[in-house]
């Protein structure tokens, strides 16, 4: 039973993540998609960094937040409290990673429906179909660069050599080149390999645009950045922003590259794109690896951005970089509740809690279990038994059966029982009276380390961790009341906060 609710629990997270990270992306490509717009086509450094911040944002946890960000301002300007899943620390967010993913470590957090779990097995036979539909797009690359001949012609090799020390490449480069394929291309990370057609490398017109052009490929790591991209467009093969940015970050790519060749002095504008258009006249078709060639619509923009950029400066790709990454610090965290966090209260007084002339002492209180994983918050949610709406008035922590509980706060111990006759449900009970109307209660212990009418003091040991009651695993439900009203713990507890 356990093991299949762990399956079910990482189904729902799964989505959950995905749900948020669609939404997330979605925000950014329309931010990147208006600051691309007011550069139109000038500076490819700038267009290939903001791109980059597309799938930059879908690497990054969903609940990322600062009192700065973009996500903390859209929250000052909607006040109303988020909507918080089940798999939500309360009141601050989606929580990245709220799951405990050894067996039997769950809490009786319910499975929402049987529908998310089919969502996660179909977004997994996506994401390997995608993964897959790469693969074989790069393997007929491979088998080529395995049946070609190196070159042997000195003038090509000396033309190489000369651009992988103009350009600063450290790695050594292997030429190769034969007749089974007509689109030159490079492949390879730490030991790159350029393909030549055999028409280009006898074509004294475009050999040296074409090697430059893919020496610049070499140069800027690219064969890595694009498995890196391909990867995060096969994880969200359903989005259709994510591709859109890919084929946008492609484009740029291959206008980056061409303005690395023209600023480095050696090719004049109209002989590079001299070579780009003899390239063109083989009717090539795309490549799966970064290649001179583009859709063959695009070319005329490449060709207009060569002839425009004569003469001009280097591309000054880490100065655009960095540029992003102050403009990213901002829009980037799209997190709610960062922002307003403390903004209603004084320091150290729990959100929800108006501290009056006559309370001057508000309760704070620790983690029962310090570090311990919340895996179902305070809200809404459905029954696991039944699948009935229930109104969850507590936190559940994740942790292996035996693990110490701690008291959050000197008290007295009210009760310690395993039979609590008010919820035989909850299994073994303590509830310990903090005084001035406080008092915190734990369910399903597998032990109890305290006697009722024992003092206690912050951070003793009271229990462990146990699966007693009705409990789909081992786990501790904690309560925070006041004057018998149970409130949100995670408004009192700083961890939570």
């Amino acid at each position: 039973m356990t093991t299949v609710l762990t399956i079910g629990h990482s189904a729902e997270l799964l989505v959950d993540v995905l749900a948020a990270q669609s939404l997330n992306v979605s925000v950014v490509f329309l931010v990147v998609l208006l600051a691309t717009g007011l550069l139109r086509r000038r500076g490819p450094a700038m267009h290939l960094a903001l791109w980059s911040m597309v799938f930059v944002r879908l690497v990054l946890p969903p609940n990322l937040a600062h009192p700065w960000s973009l996500g903390a301002l859209a929250d000052r300007l909607d006040p109303s409290p988020p909507i918080v899943s089940p798999h939500a620390n309360a009141g601050s967010g989606f929580d990245f990673f709220p799951i405990a993913w050894e067996a039997g470590s769950y809490s009786d957090r319910p499975i929402r429906n049987t529908r998310t779990a089919s969502f996660a097995l179909l977004w997994l036979l996506g994401a390997t179909t995608a993964l897959a539909a790469y693969w074989r797009r790069l393997r007929p690359f491979h088998t080529v660069i395995r049946a070609a001949q190196p070159l042997s012609e000195m003038g090509v090799l000396v033309i190489a050599e000369r651009w992988r020390h103009r350009l600063r490449v450290r790695r050594r480069v292997r030429i190769v080149t034969s007749s089974a394929r007509r689109v030159p291309f490079t492949i390879g990370i730490v030991r790159p390999v350029i393909f030549l057609p055999t028409p280009i490398a006898t074509d004294v017109r475009s050999v040296e645009p074409v090697i430059a052009h893919e020496m610049a490929h070499v140069a800027r790591w690219d064969a890595l950045w694009l498995g890196v991209q391909q990867l995060v467009q096969a994880l969200y093969f359903f989005h259709p922003l994510v591709w859109i940015a890919g084929a946008r970050l492609d484009m740029e790519r291959e206008r980056l590259c061409d303005a690395t060749v023209v600023a480095a002095g050696r090719l004049t504008a109209r002989d590079y794109v001299g070579g780009l258009l003899n390239v063109l006249e083989l009717d090539l078709q795309g490549a799966g690896a970064p290649t001179m060639t583009s859709p063959k619509r695009r070319i005329d923009v490449r060709v207009r951005n060569i002839l425009e950029q004569d003469g001009g400066a280097r591309p000054r790709l880490a100065a655009a970089v960095a540029a992003v990454v102050i403009f990213g610090v901002f829009v980037l965290p799209l997190g709610r509740g960062a922002a307003s966090a403390g903004d209603s209260a004084e320091p150290g007084t729990p959100q929800g809690v108006v501290q009056t002339a006559s309370e001057a002492v508000v309760a704070s209180f620790e983690n029962p279990i310090p570090g311990g994983r919340v895996t179902w918050a305070w809200g809404p949610g459905h029954d696991p038994w039944n699948g009935n709406e229930v109104f969850h008035r507590g936190i559940d922590l994740a942790a292996k059966a035996g693990t110490p509980v701690l008291a959050p706060a000197d008290g007295v111990v009210a009760v310690a029982t395993e039979d609590f006759v008010e919820s035989p449900s909850s299994g073994t009970v303590i509830v310990v009276d903090h005084g001035d109307g406080w008092s915190t209660f734990y369910a399903h212990l597998e032990s109890l380390d305290v006697t009722e009418g024992q003092q206690v003091q912050r951070n003793d040991v009271i229990a462990t961790v146990g699966s007693t009651g009705k409990s789909t695993g081992p786990h501790l439900h904690f309560e925070i009341h006041r004057d018998g009203e149970r409130l949100n713990p995670a408004d009192f507890v700083g961890e939570w906060r």
